[in-house]
């Protein structure tokens, strides 16, 4: 609202002048209205004026008739008050000062406290281009009289007043526009670039700098963008088409940073041209697809490889429909089966199968269909173009679309025709290897029992004649002795001592045959305690002997009771014998971990060995020192060998001539969760 102080009409040109100034010197086009609305009110003497661009909300006017059309004069003032809505009284769109009403006060929207009496009205509308309207209503309590001149003065003023404010209006619509397109050129994320006729950078955001590198805007003012071109034939289209008025719409082209790197970008070009038709300048739109390139080079390769590695496998790729039908198989199927690839595709798997094997095959698959799963490593047959049958083991996982709708199989297959033929053959090579080793087993059976036949005669008929000969020789000596002299009976006890080491030696021969027959108990033993029994027997035995006897507590293995007892016997025993010329019997009884096992030991201090005869410690009658130092018949090593070998393991020693020898052995790798300690 604005409220004059009352000057009378003035010249109209004086206050088109006045107005003109007022319009054009007004920073924004409101500004502007208000200015019109302030000097119109004070050079026509209107007390009261508002503007208004849009239409009084829930308002009512009581109003009377001063002017309207069709109104005659003199029966203006005899028109009824009648109530007006505000849509009625602010009619958009009407471009001339359309009426003068005479409003009661009180009831209008605009509160005026100063006036209680009726006013005039006098509406003036400007409507611009884009339907935008804008009311000045001038309010005036002057009387019916004064109005007339003050309307005149209006209708003169209003043909004037409009393209000012029109002129005005479009350079207001023309400055956001403006700012609206600078404020989107420069905060897009995109890179945006304006660019003289000659390729000068004239203009750039934020984007254009950072996606080609320049240090600061300053530098990329001084480019130009025929520096970013990579290819010249992109260079000769760009400038070609430019001069032919074209748009450059989505042009992928190679460009280069300021660093000499690439970038690849999708270019949009629109072009400004003088009035000759020249080219002024041009405005340049950049998305970066370097990430989308690389991807699709990415995506090439991977493809390229793909289908290399198809094409080149030795087995054959296949896809199938929901029907079972071939929509895509590899060129193996022509080197494998024969087949011309033309004649395969749209043609049901099943009809390259034999027909005996069709319906088991069908059923199979329909099988996987249904229940949408993989299946791995299906053997199934398959006819080649000779008719001849190959075999092939198939793997193939389900497809699914978008919506997750199953669409067939994709799946390999590996040719194995050659490898079930000598499945075959080794099948066959089996059962007979197998007829084979019955009837060897029936000989050794055979030959075994005429082992146990000759053990037993061994056992007994020969020792008859060794009782013999040495109780014989026995009764010479004590019955003769007085006849013999030295020399015989020298003789005499050569033969009992042969005798009995002929017995001793049958003993130990059946006791090893025994080993390999005696069937295995597996249980958990606790050596430790097995190997202070026999010590603690030794030492009763020999009582004169000084020991040194260490046996590491809590050592367990997985065995057959009675046989390890035999082995810790022997090995006890010969670490005793072989220590009886030292002054301290030293043992040592434990376990330790060697390559991943446990292996038990037994060490000694005694005579030791050479290790280059180490070998032969396990093999009968073998012996690596004289029996008149060490006497016995070098079958025992060989026994623990064989009951070492019974249960899957293995034995070794270490040893240095004086300096003692160890014994190691180890048990079922198998069962080494329950060995050690």
């Amino acid at each position: 609202m604005s409220r004059s102080k009352g000057k009378k009409v003035q010249n109209t040109s004086a206050i088109v002048h006045r107005l003109t100034e007022a319009v054009f010197h007004s920073e924004n086009y409101g500004l502007a209205l208000k200015s019109v609305l302030k000097i119109i009110a004070e050079e026509l003497d209107m007390p009261l004026g508002e503007c208004r661009s849009k239409t009084p909300a829930h308002t009512e006017w009581t109003l009377q008739s001063l002017y309207a059309p069709g109104i005659d004069e003199k029966s203006r003032d005899n028109e009824p008050l009648q109530k007006v809505t505000a849509d009625e009284f602010y009619k958009p769109g009407l471009d001339v000062l359309d009426e003068v009403w005479t409003a009661k006060i009180s009831e209008t929207d605009t509160q005026f406290p100063d006036h209680d009496a009726p006013m005039a009205v006098i509406c003036l509308q400007i409507t611009q281009n884009d339907g935008r309207n804008d009311l000045f209503r001038l309010f005036s309590d002057a009387s019916p009289g004064k109005i007339k001149p003050i309307e005149k003065q209006l209708r003169t003023l209003l043909p004037e007043l409009r393209p000012i404010l029109k002129k005005k209006y479009s350079i207001h619509k023309l400055s956001h526009s403006e700012k609206r397109y600078r404020r989107l050129f420069y905060e897009d994320l995109n890179p945006n670039f304006t660019a003289s006729a000659d390729g000068s950078i004239t203009d750039c955001n934020r984007a254009f700098i950072d996606l080609f590198g320049f240090k600061n805007r300053k530098a990329a003012l001084q480019s130009s963008f025929n520096d970013r071109f990579t290819n010249y034939m992109h260079q000769v289209f760009f400038w070609e088409a430019l001069d032919r008025g074209e748009k450059v719409k989505n042009h992928e082209m190679s460009a280069t940073t300021e660093d000499g790197e690439n970038v690849y970008i999708l270019l949009k070009v629109v072009a400004r041209h003088n009035q000759n038709q020249e080219l002024d300048e041009f405005v340049g739109y950049i998305q970066d697809i370097t990430q989308r390139k690389q991807t699709e080079v990415a995506l090439r390769k991977s493809e390229e490889r793909y289908r290399s590695l198809i094409e080149t496998t030795n087995d054959w790729i296949w896809e199938i429909d929901e029907n079972f039908c071939f929509t895509y198989s590899s060129l193996k199927i022509q080197t494998i089966l024969g087949h011309e690839l033309e004649s395969v595709i749209g043609e049901s798997i099943f009809k390259l199968m034999p027909e005996n094997a069709r319906a088991g095959a069908e059923e199979q698959f329909n099988g996987f269909a249904e229940n949408q799963k993989a299946f791995v490593n299906r053997e199934y047959a398959f006819k080649d173009a000779d008719g001849e049958i190959a075999i092939f083991e198939t793997s193939g996982i389900p497809l699914f679309n978008n919506n997750g709708i199953f669409y067939g199989y994709r799946g390999i297959a590996k040719e194995i025709t050659e490898r079930k033929n000598t499945e075959q053959q080794i099948a066959q090579l089996n059962d007979e290897l197998e007829h084979k080793v019955i009837e060897r087993t029936k000989m050794l059976q055979i030959a075994n029992k005429e082992l146990e036949a000759f053990s037993y005669s061994v056992s007994h008929d020969l020792r008859a004649p060794l009782r013999s000969i040495d109780g014989f020789s026995q009764a010479l000596i004590e019955d003769y002795e007085s006849e013999l002299d030295e020399t015989g009976k020298n003789y005499l006890e050569r033969v009992r001592s042969a005798a009995q080491k002929m017995s001793t030696l049958i003993d130990d021969m059946i006791k090893l045959a025994k080993v390999s027959r005696t069937s295995i108990d597996i249980r958990t033993i606790n050596l430790s305690e097995m190997a202070q029994s026999i010590t603690d027997d030794l030492k009763e035995r020999y009582p004169q002997r000084s020991t040194d006897i260490t046996i590491e507590p809590g050592v367990v293995a997985a065995g057959d009771p009675n046989l390890l007892k035999v082995v810790l016997q022997n090995l006890l025993e010969n670490a005793w014998k072989f220590t009886s010329k030292e002054d301290t019997t030293k043992i040592e009884v434990g376990c330790k971990q060697v390559e991943g096992e446990t292996a038990y030991f037994v060490k000694d201090n005694g005579a030791g060995f050479d290790m280059n005869y180490a070998a032969k410690l396990f093999t009968p009658f073998q012996r690596l020192h004289k029996e008149t130092d060490f006497p016995g018949t070098g079958i025992g090593l060989s026994t623990v060998q064989r009951i070492i070998h019974r249960h899957l393991g293995k034995i070794w020693a270490e040893g240095e001539p004086g300096r003692g020898a160890t014994f190691y052995f180890t048990l079922n790798p198998n069962r080494s969760s329950m060995a050690g300690k």
